[in-house]
């Protein structure tokens, strides 16, 4: 079924369990940073109330004096709130509300939400319960926990508060804890209404019953140690006064790093009170730079954890939820920033403040398929932003009355999105469909072809010399070729010394229309560095060209003149290296290159040099890895080859050659992962998730008949799991088969659920299951094999799994193998 989008209310649209689960695993495969895992988590509040929810009546909305039952001409609420929610003021306990936040959330980069929580069975308490209770039913990528605002001056009540929150919802699968404990926020108005003695008294007790990781609102080096992390709610008052944030963040964090304790910086997007405080102040969001300059500057601290202020705490009016005013900016800022920070990295789109959007209707976009996108108006540019927020390539199709499209990378940096940023065209197809490809985390902007000018002549995209020439023109230098994006986006191809690669230079027009007449041909010349050459289609590499990033010009005789550029970057094919275990070496092999540019290549050598497990070289010897054509299609799969140390004498390099369409090693060998469960674990392309403690996940360390291995924790419930997750785009799914090994003891039964295409399971696929192994009880390890005809492997089980061990009782596990196609050898 086509859907369609043709307003902002439906912006957000196509927003499935499955795309949710999916959300915000690009950072997931960056290597991560020393320390705990970084995580976003915003402050939620969860007190409103409304006629048509479960409260019956206006509650908060209301705020300042306000009638929320009241509109102006715009059909705007009379809120006691500085913005409008983008689907109207809403009650906190309906639970599609919930559902749409969580998804929100998650599609945002956000991890975990810190819930307002004033005391035992209120309202807040309740909707405490509703939110985890709910999380877990939509089998949501993100936790909750409470936002202790108040003790009422008692440290017996902050004790028996404390106490129910963690009895009641510390062991909830979706409660947020680190390191296995429950984490809880404390507010600096419950912080002030104690002094540090008592807080001594409180943390004491509460903690000789429930372990637990405690947040204070404070920067008192001694609670913030008690406690065991600081952060601050609120940066307002410092950003009005003209702090400089980037040493305040460096202070905080440094101050919970010498007490060892979680260190915590907090964003807001802005601040406007004025409509429920008579004395209010605001904070002008400047189009959202200030929400951008302090993610830069909390980035640079590298905190463990970056806090939100908020998701949407509306009377202050420093929301991020949706809203009438901003649209969905803020979300999908907070998905680029959230990704940022958690593979490490800094860096911001180029942006230019220029509030209003001209653009008189949206454009109006068709799919056959359930996507992860945004359409929402960008006050930044006065255009609309069109984004693909999945970890998939989606094909849309696009018509309007008149549009200029400019394609970007949601995720680069000024210097990268400058590069990146290509003119598609313009589009003015009046009822005409122009199908467009939308790769992940890729963005499609629409303007107007004067508001492009003006941006382009403000420095956006980095001032874009070559698009202000092509939108003059109404021409493009246009290269094509089968290893370069559609429209030709991204000017960079990755390539070796020695290959030939299908490419064409030439002028095309930069209109969209479906039947725009051809160009005129006008000639184009290619400026080449030594080594490259392009003729009758094809561009050839010398097999001399060293290693490096060449860049190739293009020219053409037109007025004004059109050039272009290409970064040809020379690598190895193929990244190999060796690693020890298993009683000998391993041989690795990823593709370097598009696996289709070595389709005629029928012999590669390479020269490497091959370690031993001791780290001594070997010297003698020759090694030929040989692989087929199905084995090497995949994106970045990593090769696994068995190498007998026989007959290999300690020492120097060898010369090691990839020989095309011949098979001599059994299939299960050839594109697997494995993961010892003894080892620490260790493993490689497979790794253990879930295995501190966390959830029904938990294991241990263990040993059976002599052999080290793992066995589950959670003895006591009736079902309890080993969670496992393939490393990057291995086994990209299809047929696969996963083998275990396990130690047949007791009675009871074993199985898998594993991630899969078909929807008519649980969770929509994410926990198909097969049939279960008895167990028979002979005390010895044992070995089972499943096949699995339709492997999805996409993450979408708990800790992004993609398949699972389950157990009804006591199971002990020593290694697992995954490989694609069937188990038969």
């Amino acid at each position: 079924m086509i859907r369609r989008l043709r307003s902002i209310a439906s912006a957000f649209f196509a927003v499935s369990t499955i795309a949710l689960a999916g959300a915000g695993r690009a950072a997931e495969e960056a290597v991560k940073p020393a320390g705990p895992p970084r995580r976003v988590l915003a402050f939620y509040y969860s007190w409103y109330g409304a006629p048509g929810g479960p409260a019956k009546s206006w509650i908060h909305w209301e705020e300042g004096g306000h009638d929320p039952g009241r509109r102006d001409e715009r059909g705007f609420h009379d809120l006691g709130a500085a913005h409008q929610p983008i689907d109207g003021p809403y009650d906190s306990l309906d639970r599609e509300t919930i559902r749409c936040h969580a998804r929100w959330s998650a599609e945002g980069g956000i991890d975990g939400w810190i819930c307002t929580w004033w005391g035992i069975g209120d309202r807040q308490d309740r909707a405490l319960r509703l939110v985890l209770e709910i999380l877990e039913e939509m089998n949501a990528p993100i936790a909750a926990t409470a936002y202790f605002e108040t003790t009422g001056g008692s440290a017996a009540r902050a004790i028996e508060c404390l106490e129910h929150l963690l009895k009641s919802y510390g062991e909830h699968p979706k409660f947020l804890k680190h390191e296995g404990k429950p984490v809880i926020f404390v507010y600096g108005r419950a912080m002030s209404e104690l002094p540090p003695a008592d807080w001594k008294k409180v943390v004491a007790a509460v903690r000789d019953k429930h372990p637990c990781l405690l947040i204070a609102d404070s920067e008192n080096g001694e609670l913030i140690r008690l406690f065991g992390g600081g952060h601050s709610y609120n940066p307002v008052s410092l950003v009005l006064g003209g702090a400089d944030m980037g040493a305040y963040y460096n202070r905080l964090i440094g101050l919970c790093r010498a007490n060892g304790a979680i260190a915590a910086a907090t964003v807001l997007p802005g601040y406007d009170d004025r409509q429920v405080r008579s004395r209010g102040f605001a904070l002008d969001r400047q189009g959202g730079r200030v929400y951008s300059e302090l993610w830069q500057k909390a980035r640079a601290a590298r905190p463990d954890w970056i806090l939100i202020t908020s998701f949407n705490e509306w009377h202050e009016g420093s929301e991020i939820e949706p809203s009438r005013e901003h649209g969905l900016h803020y979300l999908a800022a907070t998905r680029r920033e959230a990704a940022a920070f958690k593979r490490g990295a800094g860096g911001l789109l180029v942006e230019a403040a220029a509030p209003g959007n001209r653009l008189t209707a949206p454009p109006v976009i068709e799919l056959e398929k359930e996507a992860l996108l945004f359409l929402q108006p960008d006050p930044f540019r006065r255009s609309w932003t069109l984004a693909n927020l999945s970890g998939l390539p989606q094909e849309v199709k696009i018509s309007t009355e008149e549009a200029w499209l400019v394609k970007v990378r949601s995720s680069d940096d000024p210097g990268a999105a400058a590069a990146s940023a290509a003119l598609l065209g313009s589009l003015g197809l009046k009822g005409r469909r122009c199908p467009v490809d939308l790769g992940p985390e890729e963005e499609i902007h629409f303007w107007s072809r004067g508001e492009l000018e003006r941006y382009l002549a403000r420095g956006g995209y980095g001032g874009a010399e070559e698009m202000r020439r092509s939108l003059a023109l109404g021409r493009r230098i246009g290269l094509v070729s089968p290893f370069l994006p559609p429209q030709g986006w991204g000017r960079r191809l990755r390539a070796a010394a020695g290959l030939e690669v299908p490419l064409a230079a030439a002028v095309d027009s930069v209109a969209l229309h479906v039947n725009d007449d051809p160009p005129e041909n006008w000639r184009v010349r290619m400026r080449p560095p030594p080594g490259f050459k392009l003729q009758n289609g094809r561009l050839r590499i010398a097999g001399d060209v060293p290693p490096g990033e060449y860049r190739l010009r293009f020219a053409a005789e037109t007025e004004p003149p059109l050039e272009t550029e290409l970064a040809v970057e020379i690598a190895p094919p193929f990244e190999i290296r060796a690693e020890g275990g298993g009683g000998g070496l391993q041989v690795l092999a990823r593709p370097n290159l598009d696996p289709r540019l070595l389709d005629s290549v029928k012999e590669l050598p390479i020269s490497l040099q091959l370690l031993q497990p001791e780290g001594e070289p070997i010297r003698d010897g020759r090694l030929i890895l040989k692989a087929d054509d199905h084995v090497l299609s995949g994106r970045s799969d990593w090769e696994v080859l068995g190498l007998s140390k026989n007959g290999l004498k300690p020492g120097a390099s060898l010369r090691c050659a990839l020989l095309w369409a011949e098979q001599e090693f059994p299939r299960r060998y050839l594109l697997s992962a494995a993961l010892d469960l003894g080892q620490s674990p260790m493993g490689i392309g497979l790794e253990h998730a879930g295995f501190d403690g966390e959830g029904d996940g938990g294991t241990r360390a263990a040993e059976a008949a002599g052999r080290r291995c793992r066995e589950n924790e959670s003895m006591g419930r009736h079902h309890s799991y080993f969670y496992f997750k393939l490393k990057g785009d291995l086994l990209p799914g299809g047929d696969a088969a996963i083998e275990v090994e396990y130690f047949d003891e007791g009675a009871g039964a074993w199985g898998i659920h594993y991630d899969s295409f078909d929807e008519s399971q649980p969770h929509g696929g994410a926990y198909k299951g097969l049939e279960p192994v008895r167990l028979e009880g002979s005390g010895a390890w044992k070995t089972k094999v499943f096949n699995l005809s339709d492997a999805r492997f996409r993450g979408r089980e708990n800790f992004g799994a993609d398949f699972r061990v389950h157990a009804t009782g006591p199971l002990r596990l020593a290694r697992l193998r995954a490989w694609k196609g069937p188990a038969g050898d």
